[in-house]
């Protein structure tokens, strides 16, 4: 018989799956990737601890030094500032892939 939940499996395969059975008997370890990602949202996370001390969001509208940069350079500055600040999101995301790893 079939199982009326999910796509439709035999009851055989369903149990040796639970049972770790048959063809399920080696699953593939879920540590090495979980691992990888957790050394890569370290990598995002020191980006950040060095970059944001030193690219502070106030610089942009303190002063008249701000505006009297020119514009590319207004830019560039810009764009590595975001750059530092998405990288805190990154290390978020990058956490939530490797606990999903690890749950299998």
């Amino acid at each position: 018989t079939t199982l009326l939940a999910a796509p439709g499996c035999e009851m055989a395969d369903y149990l040796d799956w639970a049972g770790r059975e048959g063809p399920y008997r080696m699953l593939p370890s879920v540590w090495l990737p979980s691992l990888r990602v957790i050394c890569e949202a370290a990598v995002y996370f020191c980006i950040y601890l060095v970059l944001a001390p030193r690219l502070p969001g106030t610089t942009m509208y303190a002063d008249d030094a701000w505006a009297a940069e020119p514009l590319w350079w207004r830019i560039g500055w810009v764009w590595v500032f975001m750059a530092a600040q998405r990288c805190k999101l990154y290390v978020a995301w990058k956490l939530s892939e490797a606990a999903m790893n690890a749950s299998g």
